[in-house]
């Protein structure tokens, strides 16, 4: 898990940092489902018979997008916690 610098220690724009945890919570979840289908929708091999080289771009390239997706669903993740941990502090206003 990291700790992201830009992550606020304030409530912003009149919200709470209760309710932008929950907007992360949910973000979190929403890109978890995505993930998932793009998962299911994995390149194989059998849809490249006799262009193994096209089919290890695109299992490449597919393995690219999940990765980028599990980062982001990480970094979600980690500014939820750190916003529900700002409220236990009780430096949300």
């Amino acid at each position: 898990m990291h700790t992201y610098e830009t992550f606020p220690s304030r409530s912003l724009a009149g919200s709470s940092m209760t309710v932008l945890a929950g907007d992360c919570s949910a973000a979190m979840v929403a890109l978890e489902e995505a993930r998932l289908k793009v998962i299911a929708a994995t390149p194989h091999p059998r849809d490249y018979i006799g262009h193994e080289a096209t089919y290890q771009l695109a299992r490449m390239e597919h393995d690219k997008i999940v990765k980028a997706l599990s980062a982001t669903i990480d970094f979600y993740e980690a500014k939820s916690i750190h916003c529900y941990g700002q409220v236990k502090e009780g430096s949300s206003w």
